[in-house]
């Protein structure tokens, strides 16, 4: 159980994962913010527009632009209708799993359907670490040059007291990081890996919860932002008037959903493993 469990950490998807999410946090960021727009404009149309040289309109505009909320609201600009398919990359390990390694040692498992669950909660957490580290150190990078340009960010620094966040903005967006961002990766993670016992394919495991996600946030929008399918909400948590455990709800309903169809197929009359 140790070799397998060091196996699964050295996944090579963990990594391919983290970088992935990390170039497209960057490149959105470059593109959401509009810092590639701005440092491009000529010097003659900056006079003609603002009265000013280049360098003092730089001045002028790059504080905003780099301050953590507005770094932030560039960086998933993009990545907030493709951000399931990151967490969901590292479940691909388990696929192989579930084709080599499962049906091989289930014969010397005391548990097999244990072992199963326990593969899909490891899994899950892989997910969630994905998108924390690579916010982490999205954080770290940002950090030499990022000020907070407003007073609080909504709901999502409800837990801090007062006047904390333009303080401490560092601290909280890490604290988002490793909260609700974690969760969010784990969920869908975890439904990966529920739809990878049913079927075990990879367009089907990185498609399903990207479908799943678009499907319920649309469904969401049509009733009005109905929180529970919400989930969109949750991942842009910097951004809205809801506070962490409010945000948790989508995800949480996930999590429950992912359970059932791993319980059905493991008490179904072929199980997991055929």
């Amino acid at each position: 159980m140790k070799t397998i469990t060091k196996e699964r950490i050295k996944n090579p998807f963990l990594f391919i994962a983290v970088l992935s999410l990390i170039t497209v946090l960057i490149v959105s960021w470059l593109f959401g913010s509009e810092f590639l727009t701005v440092i491009t404009y000529s010097e003659d149309y900056i006079k003609a527009n603002g009265g000013m040289s280049k360098k003092e309109y730089l001045n002028m505009i790059l504080p905003q632009i780099l301050s953590w909320e507005n770094s932030w609201m560039g960086a998933f600009t993009y990545l907030v209708n493709f951000f399931t398919l990151f967490p969901c990359l590292v479940v691909l390990e388990f696929s192989k799993e579930l084709k080599g390694y499962f049906p091989h040692a289930v014969i010397y498992m005391k548990n097999g359907n244990m072992s199963i669950r326990k593969a899909c909660i490891f899994y899950a957490i892989l997910g969630g670490i994905v998108v924390s580290v690579s916010l982490l150190l999205g954080d770290i990078m940002l950090a030499p040059f990022a000020k907070a340009a407003l007073t609080d960010i909504g709901g999502a620094d409800d837990f801090f007291p007062k006047n904390f966040y333009v303080l401490h903005p560092f601290f909280v967006f890490n604290t988002l990081a490793c909260t609700i961002y974690f969760l969010a990766g784990f969920a869908f993670a975890f439904m990966a890996c529920s739809v990878a016992i049913w079927k075990n394919d990879a367009v089907f495991i990185l498609g399903i919860p990207f479908l799943f996600y678009h499907l319920e946030n649309f469904i969401s929008s049509q009733l009005g932002g109905f929180m529970p399918l919400w989930s969109a909400d949750s991942i842009v948590a910097f951004n809205t008037p809801h506070n962490i455990l409010e945000l948790s709800l989508p995800l949480l309903i996930i999590i429950g959903i992912s359970i059932v169809m791993i319980e059905v197929k493991i008490h179904s009359r072929r199980g997991v493993i055929e």
